[in-house]
């Protein structure tokens, strides 16, 4: 080799190894977080499985607004033969979060023993405190009377039924 290419094949040799480590973070990297496709979450606390559990998406636009409203939707199966009731949940994305059942607000939803929580049963997250969009996750604390706490990574579904309503570009009468 010459002294003149010496230099080139160096840096040609530095640049390759740069280029696949860069490939090389895999599934093993700190901010892989891996996700589902689907857009529910199940999880399960002492006795309790949790499923379905999701944020609506949202009724008209692309996302939630912050200091809007979301709904959170899911049921409760009891596989213990003590019954349990959901007393509370809490986000840190709203300041207040509501039980309702049948569209009426409630102290607590009841899991019967052996059963299953009535699916008119919804979690009505109050103002916010930030925009949610579909795919967003949001960590909501469940605390059950009897099975205790259970934080849960729940997404804001997508609903792909129906068009969106997209902003207009920004469109410039001068060139």
């Amino acid at each position: 080799m010459s002294r003149r290419t010496l230099p080139a094949t160096a840096v040609a040799l530095l640049a390759t190894a740069a280029a696949l480590t860069g490939c090389g973070a895999g599934q093993g990297s700190q901010t892989y977080q891996p996700r589902t496709a689907a857009d529910s979450t199940n999880a399960s606390v002492g006795s309790l499985a949790l499923r379905n559990l999701a944020i609506a998406a949202p009724s008209t636009g692309i996302a939630l607004p912050a200091g809007g409203d979301a709904v959170l939707t899911g049921s409760f199966v009891n596989e213990a033969d003590k019954a349990d009731k959901l007393l509370s949940a809490t986000t840190d994305v709203a300041p207040t979060v509501e039980l309702r059942q049948a569209g009426a607000v409630v102290a607590d939803i009841p899991v019967p023993a052996l059963g299953l929580s009535s699916g008119e049963a919804s979690l009505v997250l109050h103002g916010l405190t930030r925009t949610l969009r579909p795919g967003d996750y949001v960590t909501v604390t469940l605390a059950f009377a009897e099975n205790g706490r259970k934080d849960v990574s729940v997404p804001v579904r997508n609903d792909f039924s129906r068009p969106r309503e997209y902003p207009s570009p920004e469109v410039s009468a001068t060139p």
